[in-house]
């Protein structure tokens, strides 16, 4: 059987600015799309709605890519 990788924090496989400025242009950009889509500014809340919808699987796939740039296997 394959060894099965472990994963490590976001912060130790990848440089934590990085990801958090990405994940913010994510958040904005999601903002606009609702915000537009309701006619009015959602502010705070189209924030909370990306981090409990997406959150989780942004940071998967951004580890995930983190991982593959640093083993040079893609």
């Amino acid at each position: 059987m394959g060894a099965t990788r472990q994963r490590t924090p976001v912060s130790l496989t990848m440089d934590l600015k990085e990801y958090l400025e990405f994940q913010n242009r994510e958040i904005e950009r999601h903002k606009w799309i609702e915000s537009e889509k309701a006619g009015r500014d959602l502010g705070l809340d189209a924030a909370i709605d990306w981090i409990l919808k997406y959150a989780d699987a942004f940071s998967d796939e951004y580890i995930c890519q983190g991982d593959c740039r640093n083993e040079k296997q893609c």
